[in-house]
């Protein structure tokens, strides 16, 4: 029930969940991925994946990125416009 449990979601964003405590670990991971070759990064993000999705699309060179349903209420959550 989204009415009970949405409360739930804005703790979570602002913290462990949020972007920014996920973003460095997202930054790791892709430089691991270029040390070891790859040289093309595509992303596909559903719902949260896709809020994030958004943010590491404005950092890291992608060559392409889709978010076939996004969390629009997400970014709201964390104060975001």
């Amino acid at each position: 029930d989204v009415t009970v449990r949405g409360g739930e979601i804005g703790p979570l964003v602002k913290g462990d969940w949020g972007h920014e405590s996920v973003m460095p670990k997202v930054r790791a991971v892709v430089k691991a991925m270029k040390s070891n070759g790859v040289t093309k990064i595509g992303l596909v993000g559903f719902c949260y994946g896709a809020w994030i999705g958004m943010y590491v699309a404005k950092e890291i060179d992608l060559v392409g990125c889709a978010s076939p349903h996004p969390s629009i209420h997400l970014e709201a959550a964390v104060g975001g416009d």
